[in-house]
């Protein structure tokens, strides 16, 4: 094999025209709006015929690409294009990942491409790493992000790929949320899979779910506890952990009537669900805050990765009591 090239199109992502940008610099990882090197891999002989005149103009139309252009010193000996592929399609997920870190938003991608020259002909292998994403609030809509907020981005990326890569193989890749599993990562799994679903109730229960990941040390009054760690965790001033303390309630009482039957009470549906809306995104951005600075924190990091329960739970007690 002599060359191979990665491409996916970016859906719901608006940003500057004309705009390129290494996200791996290293490996040739980038981000690009209307990369010349698109338009002429893909006219190709044989390329546009293999991945279909249809896939073909949604990519010249929208433009926006994650790709990969690796310097050929790099590939692996043994090269297996379906493994090259969604190697690449992970990094563009957890650039995904490191999107949402910097705001909310509904960007994702869908169908990859590897495009390499081997046995003097033009290959192509393509793949699907499903994701979903939404909103906050459920919808999937375009977000506009600064050249800035994509170079923050491209900052918080090898955090991302260091929570999500795990350093030991799993026995059975079915059974993921183990002890052995750190709990940044459980939290990170969690995350994943709430904005995976555009039912706004679903998502606020398992946006718990990732501050439980995080946060909880014991099971006994979960609501109250939890709500409280955080808002100390996050907040200086009285009246804003106060605030918080009571958003994060008002989030477990909407987990409450989601998962345990009932259907969500009529209060979080009046005024065209206001309140419901309203705890939603308040609660993305505590997720959010709560990440970011366990991440920038080497002394945090640690602990929410390395530590046991005993010692994360001495270091809330003494976070509340100090």
């Amino acid at each position: 094999m002599k060359k191979a090239n990665c491409l996916t199109s970016v859906f719901y992502l608006e940003t500057e025209t004309n705009l390129s940008l290494d996200v791996i610099k290293e490996i040739g990882f980038g981000i690009s709006c209307k990369n010349p090197f698109v338009e002429s891999k893909l006219n190709q002989r044989n390329v546009k015929e293999i991945i279909g005149l249809s896939e073909y103009h949604s990519i010249i139309n929208i433009g926006l690409i994650l790709f990969l252009e690796e310097d050929e010193k790099n590939y692996a000996t043994n090269f297996i294009e379906r493994d090259y592929l969604i190697r690449f399609l992970k990094l563009s997920e957890f650039f995904c990942q490191a999107l949402w870190l910097v705001k909310d938003n509904s960007v994702h991608y869908e169908l990859g491409h590897l495009i390499y020259q081997a046995n003097s002909s033009t290959n192509v292998h393509s793949n699907m790493w499903l994701s979903s994403y939404s909103t906050c609030v459920g919808t999937v809509e375009p977000t506009y992000f600064s050249k800035e907020e994509l170079i923050e981005a491209i900052d918080i990326l090898p955090a991302v790929i260091s929570i999500s890569l795990l350093k030991k193989p799993l026995e059975n890749e079915s059974v993921r949320l183990t002890s052995k599993i750190s709990r940044l990562s459980r939290a990170f799994y969690f995350l994943t899979s709430a904005r995976n679903t555009d039912d706004i109730g679903t998502k606020v229960s398992i946006y718990c779910s990732v501050l439980e990941s995080l946060f909880s040390v014991s099971n006994s009054e979960l609501r109250h506890r939890l709500s409280e760690t955080v808002s100390f965790f996050l907040e200086n001033k009285f009246e804003n952990k106060i605030e918080l303390y009571k958003t994060l309630k008002l989030a477990y009482d909407i987990r409450s009537s989601v998962v345990h039957g009932d259907g969500l009470q009529s209060r979080f549906l009046k005024n065209e669900s206001q309140l419901l809306l309203s705890t939603a995104k308040d609660v993305d951005e505590i997720i959010r805050r709560c990440f970011r600075k366990i991440i920038t924190d080497e002394f945090l990091y640690e602990l929410f990765t390395e530590k046991s329960k005993d010692e994360i739970g001495l270091y809330f007690q003494e976070l509340i009591f100090k």
